[in-house]
């Protein structure tokens, strides 16, 4: 299968895979937003993200690693899922302590400690359900993640939903979840074993040595990323309230929506660009450009549009009741391009053998975020955390691109985003001079204008298109 055909399977079935959980989950959101109350909203907010931070901190920050070498060598897939499995089943207990002596710190109420612990009951088969993942997404083979997960996330919101008809609370929800992730790993370790071969326990005292020496660059990372993604929700938490932490909830939550697909498609062609590099410099480069250059394109007139339907968007997902998420929408609209920036560059990083610069830029940016949230949010609550979200991934994002500069010779693609960055920027303009005619008026032209330009300046063609398919 070609480089092309192959990047788009994987990123059809990543993509299903990345959107599942959030989409499943936002839908859940909309209905506790619409139908109970924007605290319970907060505090469903709050214990996802300690769910997300016991997802990914006991693989102390590997993931991508054991994903790249079993891609590269899957003669010892059995070697790196053994070894994984048993550092992650000891840092998931380890891990517990200092997260309990935190959320002692944060004084919750008694429902959110509740739900915090049932999140910890799931880390176990949830962490080892995400080692099976890593062998399908090594292996190429990601449809089956997406189906498990399609299917797993759909009888999960259907049952919470229920519950919460019929007046259940926050704990309950996570009960679920609990059964859920339980009936996954379930699953995913009996494909493995008919799909990619009988599964064997293999202990090195090596391999676990090998994969230490490399967490102490990945760990410190992967702590830095989750405070960059999310600090806010925790601060908020602590410094205003869980009424304030819905409404802000209520748009991020959006935002993330939107940055899913090209979010997939970045997972989705990690092991081929990690690939390319090893194979052909020239290749990499080029690879990097092209996919750089089309995901930018998609995203900047859906930063255009989320920014100037922020309004009806939030009315219709929730209610008039949540006013104040509008701004906060409208800001975080910018972000799109700058996380999906970030994220891309960190892929290149990683890529290139350039873990330690990764790191320096996730120091970077992490310090310069959590200093920008204590300040803006105490000024302007969740307005603040939203310009300090926005400000630190475009000084984290500059920074990675700085690194890559620097480290890979030739890799300039940078130069190539000024042109539909531009194009976007007239479309804004179109838009705004236009949208007094009525919206259909304004999204018609603003469209025309933009797709004009892009073959004005010749950013696309349909020989690069042809070039591009036939690889």
């Amino acid at each position: 299968m070609g480089t092309t055909k192959l990047v788009l399977k994987n990123t059809i079935a990543m993509g299903v895979n990345k959107i599942s959980m959030p989409l499943f989950t936002f839908l859940l959101i909309i209905y506790i937003a619409k139908f109970r109350n924007v605290e319970l909203l907060g505090q469903y907010s709050l214990v996802t993200v300690y769910y997300m931070i016991l997802q990914i901190l006991p693989f102390l920050g590997l993931a991508p690693l054991v994903v790249r070498e079993m891609s590269k060598r899957p003669y010892e897939r059995d070697l790196y899922l053994s070894n994984l499995s048993l550092l992650v089943i000891i840092s998931s207990v380890v891990l517990m302590l200092p997260l309990w002596l935190m959320i002692a710190y944060f004084d919750y109420p008694y429902e959110v400690n509740l739900s915090i612990f049932v999140v910890c009951l799931s880390v176990l088969p949830n962490s080892l359900a995400y080692v099976c993942e890593s062998a399908f997404i090594a292996a190429e083979k990601m449809e089956y993640i997406a189906v498990i997960i399609f299917i797993e996330n759909l009888i999960r919101v259907l049952i919470s939903i229920y519950l919460l008809h019929e007046g259940y609370g926050l704990k309950d929800l996570f009960i679920v979840l609990l059964f859920s992730k339980i009936a996954v790993f379930s699953v995913y370790f009996c494909l493995l074993n008919r799909a990619l071969g009988r599964f064997r326990f293999i202990f090195n005292r090596e391999k676990i040595s090998d994969l230490l020496r490399h967490a102490s660059i990945f760990f410190p990372s992967t702590i830095l990323f989750l405070i960059f993604s999310r600090g806010d929700q925790i601060l908020l938490s602590k410094l205003t309230s869980f009424k304030s932490l819905g409404y802000y909830t209520a748009a991020y939550r959006i935002i993330e929506a939107v940055s899913l697909l090209s979010s997939s498609i970045i997972v989705a062609s990690a092991p081929t660009i990690s690939r390319f590099y090893h194979k052909s410099l020239q290749s990499f480069i080029e690879l990097c450009r092209i996919e750089m250059k089309y995901i930018i394109l998609i995203l900047c007139p859906a930063m255009v549009y989320l920014f100037f339907f922020s309004e009806w968007i939030i009315r219709i997902l929730y209610s008039s009741a949540y006013q104040a998420s509008i701004p906060v929408l409208k800001i975080l609209a910018f972000s799109v391009l700058f996380s999906i920036m970030d994220q891309f560059f960190s892929i290149i990083l990683i890529s290139s053998d350039n873990q330690k610069n990764d790191l320096k830029a996730s120091i970077a940016g992490s310090a310069t975020y959590l200093v920008l949230l204590y300040i803006l949010i105490y000024k302007w609550d969740i307005v603040g955390s939203a310009v300090a979200t926005l400000s630190a991934l475009v000084f984290q994002s500059v920074v990675r691109y700085i690194f890559i500069f620097k480290n890979i010779s030739g890799m300039k693609i940078i130069t190539g985003l000024f042109k539909p960055v531009f194009c976007a920027a007239v479309m804004f303009l179109s838009f705004y001079c236009l949208y007094g005619y009525g919206y259909p008026v304004a999204i018609a032209a603003s469209a025309v204008v933009y797709v004009s330009m892009l073959f004005i300046l010749r950013i696309i063609s349909f020989k690069e298109f042809s070039a591009l398919y036939a690889k």
